[in-house]
């Protein structure tokens, strides 16, 4: 028998057992590896990859999951932080959560990027352009389904002056009326 906090007062074994087994459930390592998807390095290049994968896949949730591993692990004003923020918003926008989007895309358009790792030595400058065109375009996709269509053309606007060719097939069709 298990002795408690009262002198005097036994319960047996066998009735605790439930309520340990509920406390051991309930009270596990919160930030443990979600077993809805399987578990990868941790490192934000391997969940990057991860999500990648699961885009090819269509699995969109399983990529916002995976974008969401890799900025809680980034280093801030990298440009690996930058490019899960994007593709996270980039996978909200196409989930429906235009919101969740809005808000993932304008963080990264915020964001300079310092330092980073990514495509080896490419100079900064170069991973800001990049993951801004692609950022600016799809905000004016979020705002252009909020019907803000101003917003939109001056995202629009943004993410064809950094090269991003589909933006100015966008800004015919909204802008130009």
């Amino acid at each position: 028998m298990l002795t408690l906090s009262k002198p005097n007062t036994k319960v047996p074994m066998g009735k605790l057992l439930p309520f340990l087994f509920l406390i051991i459930i309930f009270s596990g390592n919160v930030s443990a590896q979600n077993t809805k998807y399987p578990p990868v390095a941790a490192n934000d290049s391997s969940y990057f990859n991860a999500a990648d994968k699961a885009e090819d896949e269509k699995d969109l949730p399983k990529a916002i999951y995976y974008h969401t591993k890799a900025i809680s692990i980034a280093k801030p004003n990298s440009g690996e932080m930058k490019r899960s923020l994007v593709y996270r918003g980039v996978d909200k926008f196409f989930v429906g959560d235009v919101t969740g989007a809005i808000d993932d895309l304008e963080q990264a358009l915020k964001m300079k990027v310092t330092n980073s790792s990514i495509y080896g030595m490419v100079d900064n400058n170069h991973i800001e352009g990049k993951f801004n065109a692609l950022a600016w375009f799809i905000l004016g996709d979020c705002y252009t389904t909020k019907d803000f269509n101003d917003a939109a053309c001056f995202c629009y606007s943004k993410a064809g002056e950094l090269g991003y060719e589909k933006a100015y097939k966008r800004i015919s069709t909204y802008c130009n009326k």
